[in-house]
């Protein structure tokens, strides 16, 4: 391999860094989006990091960047842009194993996208063993968890209501919505007595549980012989990207099929795309609205089961 150096990036930099990008980047952007100069000029400007970017040097001479946001309990890597005459070298490799090493010693979880044009890409983060899921129709979302381990994550079970979690129940559910919408007054009514409104209507609550924390919580909602809504269907943040969703959608439409539902259906809103690609992964499907309850939903998708 070839040695390299890491250092830290200046204002001085701004423009290798953009040339750089443009280079090693931009026949997959044009794939993607197409290439606008002035938009990708902008965009640069207003993202481009002193301080969380390193500027990575072969003798003395600038040949990449790696731009790397740590917080509490992750790593993202913004970008990782060699020279193309720098790559196959192994020094993305080696950049990435020791940011793996870092979250590892941290107890964080690495995490970076990658567009789904750039197969190369992929397959070197496969190899390095990150997990890849749909973020949306352009981009992958890649992650390496080192917060929870594999052992912890196989005692994940799926357990009913019992009123002492209700509380986690409404709070689950109310971070997301206020993080992307709002708290409307039918969630409200849910959130007071779910036990009366769901299970009470022939519904049914169920929780992930890891190890004593709640990690997420989903309901199958009676609308009618043979048809149960999905819904209220959250994940703790910091258990998110650990395929958690997967295992309470794979629950839920298992369930539905031991009851006898011939149709399971969602409401949800376009804006989720890492969700509606999930539902889709499952077998969704979207059909026509009609009335809903719910002022942020505009999508409805449903699931056969006798198919």
């Amino acid at each position: 391999m070839v040695h390299y150096t890491l250092s830290p990036a200046t204002d001085v930099d701004f423009g290798f860094a953009y040339q750089l990008k443009k280079i090693a980047y931009k026949e997959y952007i044009e794939q993607t989006w197409g290439w606008d100069e002035e938009f990708q000029i902008q965009f640069h400007n207003e993202n481009f990091s002193t301080e969380n970017t390193k500027i990575i040097k072969v003798e003395e001479e600038p040949i990449g960047t790696v731009d790397v946001r740590e917080g509490d309990k992750n790593i993202f890597i913004s970008g990782l842009y060699l020279l193309p005459e720098f790559q196959n070298k192994g020094i993305g490799s080696s950049i990435l194993e020791a940011l793996q090493k870092k979250a590892e010693v941290g107890k964080k979880r690495v995490e970076l996208e990658v567009l789904r044009v750039n197969t190369k890409a992929q397959q070197l983060y496969k190899r390095l063993g990150f997990t890849m899921d749909e973020r949306d129709e352009t981009k992958f979302f890649l992650y390496k968890d080192y917060s929870v381990s594999e052992s912890t994550m196989s005692n994940l079970e799926i357990i009913g209501y019992s009123d002492k979690y209700q509380e986690d129940f409404a709070a689950l559910n109310k971070a997301w919505l206020q993080k992307y919408f709002t708290v409307e007054p039918i969630d409200e009514k849910i959130f007071a007595n779910p036990a009366e409104y769901i299970i009470g209507n022939g519904g049914y609550i169920f929780f992930a549980k890891l190890g004593n924390a709640i990690a997420g919580t989903f309901a199958l909602m009676k609308i009618g012989d043979g048809v149960f809504e999905l819904s209220k269907m959250a994940v703790d943040e910091k258990f998110q990207g650990q395929k958690i969703g997967n295992k309470m959608l794979e629950f839920s439409i298992k369930k539905a099929k031991e009851l006898g539902a011939q149709k399971v259906i969602l409401y949800s809103n376009t804006a989720l795309k890492p969700a509606i690609y999930l539902y889709k992964k499952f077998g969704f499907k979207e059909v026509p609205l009609g009335s809903v309850e719910y002022k942020r939903a505009n999508i409805k998708m449903e699931i056969e089961l006798n198919k």
